[in-house]
């Protein structure tokens, strides 16, 4: 279950607005405070998933789409795509994530670390190119034992990095991978 989303520069939210998200949550507000722009946002995402094109960062529909959203710089608040698009959110895993850090050992060959979850946080920053085509500018996914972040993979045009928190001397292990 996603437990909160965060969005940033999105139809009519400029500024951050973070969402706590229970198993029934209600919106409740004045008109034009924003309360339909995350139901557009999630079917944005879902819409994005399900198309057939995997080339796509957003996908803002189709007249076949259940919801058609218009232009990408349509998304953006006040079409300022300078700033692009920000969000995040974090969900739950089903059950408990065991992770075994293969690069440290024991003497013995065994794996001295192992990396638990139980949540999974995703950050994005989609820009928009000249020809008005959004680019994923940054992402990142955290991998979290509760709140407590475990490892993080990121990537930023081709550079990307895995980053690991020991357990025993609260260290952060990062390792660089390149992605020509």
């Amino acid at each position: 279950m996603i437990t909160d989303i965060t969005i940033r520069n999105f139809k009519c939210w400029r500024n951050e607005k973070q969402i706590t998200m229970r198993p029934l949550t209600l919106f409740f507000g004045d008109a034009g405070t924003g309360k339909s722009t995350l139901g557009h946002f999630l079917t944005l995402l879902k819409q994005t998933v399900n198309t057939a094109d995997k080339s796509v960062v957003l996908y803002p529909g189709d007249p076949d789409s259940p919801l058609r959203l218009g232009t990408f710089s349509s998304l953006v608040h006040k079409h300022d795509r300078i700033e692009g698009i920000e969000f995040s959110y974090r969900f739950n895993l089903p059950e408990y994530l065991e992770i075994v850090d293969t690069v440290d050992r024991t003497r013995d060959g065994r794996p001295s670390q192992y990396k638990i979850a139980e949540n999974v946080a995703f950050k994005c920053n989609i820009g928009f190119n000249s020809s008005n085509h959004p680019f994923v500018r940054h992402f990142e996914y955290q991998l979290c034992d509760q709140q407590t972040q475990t490892m993080s993979i990121a990537s930023t045009h081709s550079k990307m990095t895995i980053n690991t928190r020991g357990s025993k001397e609260k260290s952060v292990t990062q390792y660089a991978i390149s992605t020509t």
